[in-house]
């Protein structure tokens, strides 16, 4: 029989202690991986909950600006036909014989006609006519 000889570790601890100490490093680094993950994973689901509620903030105040130019339009429309109306000659007149307003006729270098023509070759030529048919001719002018 031969006898051999055996390194015997310095250390007294025994196996099962160094694997204890293992297993308690290794649970923390799981620990704080799982703690990073959850993180990661709450901010993602936060940030697309304010996500969520800035669309629909943003689309509410889109249908409100849609009403709000809906009714200024219709603004615009009853304006008009209210202009149309006053600026009739049926009321005109109505109002000059409300008021008793002793107009004269106009002098014939007072009235103005302005005209326009579009000519064969594609220019507007535009005219303006002073009293009797003088004829002033402001500018011709391609469009």
């Amino acid at each position: 029989m031969k006898l051999q000889a055996h390194n015997v570790p310095l250390n007294r601890q025994s196996r099962r202690q160094k694997n204890n100490q293992k297993s308690w490093a290794l649970k923390f680094y799981i620990l704080l991986y799982m703690l990073v993950t959850v993180t990661v994973i709450c901010g993602v689901a936060n940030y697309r909950i304010d996500l969520n509620r800035k669309i629909n903030e943003l689309y509410r105040s889109s249908q409100r600006m849609q009403r709000e130019i809906h009714n200024l339009d219709c603004d615009i429309k009853a304006l008009k036909v209210e202009k149309q109306r006053l600026s009739s000659w049926d009321n005109i007149s109505k109002k000059i014989a409300l008021y008793k307003m002793p107009f004269r006729a106009s002098n014939y270098q007072q009235v103005r006609y302005f005209t326009v023509r579009n000519n064969r070759d594609g220019q507007i030529q535009r005219n303006e006519l002073y009293g009797k048919g003088a004829v002033n001719q402001l500018s011709q002018a391609t469009y």
